[in-house]
């Protein structure tokens, strides 16, 4: 700084910086050439090789997975229509079920009606009998009382002529 002048801006010093900086520049653009540039396009063209790979198994995958789908729709329609005639059978055997007690009730309640009709005939006929009975007694004691006051009438009657 002795003459004012800066000394990375000395004209004198130019030439070595110049051939420093050039050869500095080439020994990094041949590192950068040989060792950088080639590990970025393997690096590269493995990350696409899997990428491609992937895709490839997500491909075979997303099939798989929609075959395993279709398989099972077609499992869960047939266990449907399963269940549905197992319901239907069921339904079936409920109703023969339900029509047997149905005759087998209806049986018994006929039985029974029959048993207590019966049991009401019999009843009508004592009933029935006892009336006769009763009014046979009334007629009796009617004809009695009658034929008594018919012979008193004549008798007066007789009287009263006399």
């Amino acid at each position: 700084m002795a003459n004012g002048v800066l000394p990375q801006l000395n004209i004198a010093d130019f030439e070595p910086q110049i051939f420093w900086l050039l050869i500095i520049f080439f020994v990094f653009y041949l590192i950068v050439k040989v060792k950088i540039v080639p590990y970025f396009n393997l690096e590269t063209e493995n990350r696409d090789k899997k990428i491609s790979n992937n895709f490839q198994d997500a491909k075979k995958l997303r099939y798989k997975a929609d075959r395993l789908a279709h398989d099972y729709n077609e499992k869960i329609q047939a266990v449907h229509l399963r269940a549905n005639d197992l319901i239907a059978e069921a339904k079936l055997k409920v109703n023969h079920r339900l029509e047997e007690e149905k005759k087998r009730l209806n049986s018994d309640l006929s039985e029974q009606l029959n048993i207590q009709y019966n049991a009401l005939q019999e009843e009508y006929k004592q009933i029935d009998a006892t009336l006769i009975n009763s009014m046979d007694a009334l007629k009796d004691k009617a004809q009695s009382k009658v034929f008594l006051d018919n012979s008193n009438l004549n008798l007066e009657n007789l009287r009263g002529r006399l």
